[in-house]
Parts: C-alpha cells; structure tokens; sequence
C-alpha cells in the first residue's frame, strides 16, 4: 500500500492522499478508495487529476475505486503525521473518532 500510496502522490496537482482503504475481493480483483487533497491551483483540472489517479491505480491491478478529492491550498496541509481531512461535513475530532482508522493511527 505504502508503494501506492507513494505513486498517488506522485500525480501532479495532489498535495495528499488519506483514509487509502484496499480491499481483495476475489483472487483477480480488487476495490479502493480514497481522499485526495487537490492543490487549490489545479481544481480547474480536478477530474484530469482523477483520471490520473485512476491510471496509478488501473496500473497496480485496482479497476474499480472512489476518489474523494478535497480541494485546499497548499500550506493547509498538514502532512503525513498529521490528521488532514478536508471534509466539510464534520469537525476533525468527530471524524476522527467515526473513522475507520483509530485516533492513534490519524494523529
């Protein structure tokens, strides 16, 4: 995943990529889903950047995904120690404690 998670970032326009989620489903096929901040200079490109996320991923065997992109400037990233969803919908902290990944794990 670490590999992965490596190539997302490197797509051009994506400052971060969080709550990366992979699952196997049967021996040949395999789902993912994800939250991609977007530099705020490329939102007008959002949905080319989502088609190259979904290269990266067509690339390592993943044919089916959900991409959440988060829209946000640079120096509102935290970075990769640091729990950074852009969600709107909720505050950090009752994010974090409805979320799959545990407290621990986001902070």
């Amino acid at each position: 995943i670490d590999d992965i998670e490596q190539q997302l970032l490197d797509v051009d326009g994506v400052l971060e990529v969080h709550e990366l989620h992979i699952w196997q489903l049967t021996s040949d096929s395999q789902i993912c889903s994800f939250h991609a901040a977007i530099d705020d200079q490329h939102a007008p490109e959002v949905m080319n950047i989502i088609d190259n996320l979904k290269v990266v991923l067509h690339a390592n065997g993943i044919h089916s995904s959900t991409i959440q992109p988060e829209i946000t400037s640079k120096h509102d990233v935290l970075g990769p120690d640091r729990w950074n969803c852009m969600d709107p919908v909720c505050d950090e902290y009752e994010c974090l404690e409805k979320s799959c990944c545990s407290f621990a794990d986001a902070t």
